[in-house]
């Protein structure tokens, strides 16, 4: 093992010692040994026992400690405390800046057990009111875990994207046109490779600063980018679009439809966007591309949270975010009651609220703020209000965000019930899922769309990029039993909105047409829905 192997194997000992509330001054002792391991001038490991125990800051306990991992690999005492912690406290250990002292806060106070759980928190600024932190402690740990995620195996789709544009940015300044590939050209929720395909000469590379190249293969180079990302670029000579269509669109492509040159066959009049093309389940020699659903079609913000609840900005600053953006109106809809670590509002809070949006709706022209709510759904499938008094809201989304265990017959059966209330009119992401966070709870989609298909009740597509609920391999059963699909932001701040794009992105790739999208619908056509 090198110096830098075991002097991280006592950093994480003197971590999880402390998350553990472990003697202090042991914590301080591996703590030191850590930062004296680090200076060491020659490798530890060919030191005699005796020459180790000489050198400062190393005593007796850490000199076994250091024999154990030469002798075996491993320490026992950290093996027990690595079995004593959850895989994701562990990994939150990783992001650089967020220590033992606020991990224990995060964990303990809040419930709080991986990093996109933390991060989906931030969000939602549940940090702001935990002992020890505040709104600038919160940007700042979002910050760190945006980082963190970034350099993780895998990322969501918004993080590869974002790194892409900028290592395209960096491509175009030396005359290197480039274009999404492989994961990232379909539009997938989740990203394994970086892949894009580039024009040009690369031997401009090295002019770049933020770019190393690792492998070479071929018209392949494998690069790190901003020290830490790593990328496949792939060299052509030809048009970056013929080639694209060339190397990627799947064979069923090619097969199935006929195309008009001799390598191809015969393209029907439109051509399918690369998101479409994992998409089995549907006829793309029948389907109208026009019809797809596009960023330009949404016509509403449905699904959004105010300082009432734990967004970020009041309700009129996301009503005017929304105008300003050219949407049409907003569904207010902050958490209810039970949420109560999202500060959910009571009846009376609720009432207050209500009366601000009249005071809006007077005051705002050309536009429309709804008044909804996030109803929690109860264990047993119940909303969180009376009847009488869900009956004024313009409408109601019901969604699950307490009590997460459950077997798929449990959880089936409780949004079923929630979905069969009358004034349910929006179900909220659907599983519950946080990408690359947590799976969500096991549902049959089948019969909750078939249960909101009975009872005309919506499906959100969640646009945030770490929910994406429900699935886009989904979307064509819902279509297919007329059930309609509204793509929300589930917005905690006005930049949240933009969050739409990500939903529209995974809309897409499940098929959904414009006309089976709530959110498409203009001002005039959702107060009609609203009516219904």
């Amino acid at each position: 093992m090198t110096n830098k192997e075991i002097a991280k194997e006592f950093s994480e000992l003197a971590d999880l010692m402390e998350l553990h509330d472990q003697n202090e001054f042991k914590v301080r002792t591996y703590r030191n040994a850590y930062m004296s391991i680090r200076r060491f001038p020659e490798p530890i490991e060919e030191l005699e026992p005796e020459a180790i125990m000489g050198q400062r800051g190393i005593g007796k306990s850490v000199a076994l400690k250091i024999e154990e991992l030469l002798d075996y690999g491993r320490m026992e005492a950290l093996e027990e405390l690595r079995d004593q912690t959850p895989q994701g406290i562990r990994d939150m250990l990783n992001v650089k800046g967020l220590g033992p002292k606020k991990i224990k806060t995060i964990w303990r106070d809040m419930g709080i057990e991986n990093v996109t759980d933390l991060m989906y928190a931030c969000n939602e600024n549940r940090l702001i009111e935990a002992h020890g932190f505040g709104a600038k402690t919160q940007a700042d740990v979002l910050s760190k875990l945006q980082f963190y995620l970034a350099s993780r195996d895998k990322m969501l789709y918004a993080t590869a994207e974002a790194l892409a544009d900028r290592l395209r940015q960096a491509l175009s300044k030396v005359g290197v046109i480039s274009n999404y590939g492989g994961e990232l050209l379909r539009r997938n929720n989740i990203i394994d490779d970086l892949v894009l395909h580039c024009k040009g000469d690369p031997e401009l590379l090295t002019t770049i600063s933020d770019i190393k190249v690792s492998v070479g293969r071929g018209n392949e180079l494998e690069v790190i980018f901003e020290e830490e990302i790593e990328a496949t670029l792939k060299f052509w000579e030809g048009e970056l679009d013929e080639v694209i269509r060339s190397e990627e669109a799947p064979e069923r492509l090619r097969s199935d439809i006929v195309i008009k040159n001799s390598e191809w066959g015969e393209w029907p009049v439109t051509e399918p966007p690369p998101e479409l093309w994992d998409n089995t389940d549907i006829d793309l020699q029948k389907l109208e591309v026009s019809e797809l659903v596009g960023p330009e079609d949404i016509k509403g913000v449905i699904h959004s949270h105010s300082i009432y609840s734990d967004g970020s900005h009041t309700v009129e600053q996301m009503a005017l975010a929304s105008r300003a953006r050219g949407y049409q109106y907003l569904v207010m809809s902050d958490h209810s009651r039970s949420a109560f670590y999202a500060n959910g509002l009571d009846e009376d809070r609720v009432l207050k609220q209500w009366e601000e949006i009249d005071k809006l709706n007077e005051k705002i022209k050309d536009f429309r703020i709804f008044k909804s709510i996030e109803s929690d759904i109860l264990f047993d499938g119940q909303l969180d209000y009376r009847d009488e008094f869900l009956e004024g809201f313009d409408l109601v989304i019901a969604s699950v965000h307490s009590q997460l265990k459950m077997d798929e017959e449990k959880a089936t059966q409780r949004l079923i019930s929630a979905i069969e209330h009358p004034a349910t009119r929006i179900l909220g992401h659907m599983t519950g899922r946080l990408i690359l966070g947590r799976a969500g709870y096991p549902v049959d989609h089948d019969r909750i769309i078939d249960a909101c298909a009975a009872n005309d009740v919506v499906i959100e597509l969640n646009a945030n990029p770490y929910r994406l609920d429900i699935d886009w391999r989904y979307i064509q059963k819902a279509q297919e039993k007329d059930v309609m699909i509204s793509i929300n932001p589930d917005a905690h701040s006005t930049d949240g909105i933009d969050d739409i794009r990500y939903g529209v992105l995974s809309a897409r790739k499940g098929g959904l047409l414009k006309g089976n999208c709530l959110s498409c619908k203009t001002l005039s056509e959702f107060e009609a829905w609203i009516e219904n």
